[in-house]
């Protein structure tokens, strides 16, 4: 019965003490969130850490860092140092010493999130829970550090750090080293009714980069003055009327219709549909030309001549048969 007693109050001492070893490092991951010019913040949160065997434990913890206050678009972030530090009561410390504990550490996952203007940005920070000697009586401070990943924002305008949850992963030692007890895995939350943010800052447009010079003329690229998009070029313009002009002015009587559908880069318009026989229909067009209005005129005038000499020819011969 006696040693089930002690076992009961080794486990509950230790599971305080790691529970204020989860807090701190947990409010040091927090501060990881930042990113560059450096003002000294400070923010005291609690805990409900849910351990083992004693249930939801509060626990306290303090967090100090020197943030920047100034961020640039586009420009990653520093890895800034991380401090945070768990006082833990005198009662525990000798309940610890007691049972055998004389170190405890572990390691810490902690949740930030920035609220930025291009939305929240949620960051898992690392960090180390350092080796921890437990003192015969006192009180127990513990601290916990790492480094805060790098950050870069993509939209200028206000921000903030916002302190999140955390779960630890807690190893007590003897004095060898040895680990004592369970290893725990603790989760833990912010208590409601609290001002969870860190620090708030301002992120500034990316800097302006001289424009490259434009060809020919000294200076950069200005506006748009819309004479690309507002029409056809007067080239086009030009060269469509000439084409309109050629296609009706003409003689009609002897060439097949045309349409005049496209222009062409250098401006002179081609023709790309051809009314009347094709070029697979028609001899003369082999080459995909539109058949030449002189052929037919030139046909017609041959077989006139024709029929004249025959005729003259016919007339003669029956003027000499009627001589004979």
């Amino acid at each position: 019965m006696r040693g089930d007693r002690g076992a009961g109050r080794k486990r509950t001492a230790t599971a305080s003490v790691l529970a204020a070893t989860v807090a701190a490092g947990a409010a040091a991951g927090v501060l990881g969130a930042e990113t560059a010019a450096a003002q000294p913040v400070s923010l005291t949160l609690r805990y409900a850490c849910a351990f083992p065997y004693i249930g939801s434990q509060d626990i306290t913890a303090s967090i100090s860092m020197d943030v920047p206050q100034d961020h640039t678009v586009g420009e990653p972030s520093h890895r800034l140092a991380i401090h945070a530090e768990a006082t833990v009561g005198s009662g525990l410390t000798f309940g610890l010493a007691a049972l055998g504990v004389r170190s405890v550490d572990g390691t810490l996952r902690a949740k930030t999130r920035v609220t930025a203007p291009e939305g929240d940005l949620g960051i898992t920070v690392p960090l180390t829970v350092a080796r921890t000697s437990i003192p015969s009586s006192g009180s127990l401070r513990i601290p916990a550090g790492g480094t805060a990943p790098p950050v870069t924002f993509t939209e200028a305008g206000p921000a903030e750090i916002v302190v999140g949850d955390f779960a630890v992963h807690l190893v007590p030692r003897d004095a060898d080293g040895h680990p004592t007890l369970q290893e725990l895995d603790v989760p833990c939350t912010v208590r409601g009714g609290q001002d969870t943010v860190l620090t708030s800052f301002t992120i500034a447009p990316a800097p302006r980069r001289s424009a490259s010079a434009g060809p020919g003329t000294g200076e950069g690229p200005g506006p748009s003055s819309g004479k690309a998009t507002a029409g056809p070029s007067p080239a086009t313009t030009s060269a469509s009327a000439s084409a309109s002009a050629s296609a009706t002015t003409g003689p009609t009587e002897a060439k097949p219709s045309s349409t005049w559908s496209s222009v062409p880069p250098g401006g002179a318009p081609h023709d790309d549909t051809v009314a009347g026989p094709s070029a697979a229909d028609s001899p003369d067009d082999k080459d995909g030309r539109s058949p030449s209005p002189v052929l037919p005129v030139a046909a017609v005038l041959v077989i006139a001549g024709a029929a004249s000499v025959a005729g003259l020819r016919l007339r003669k011969r029956q003027g000499d048969e009627g001589g004979g």
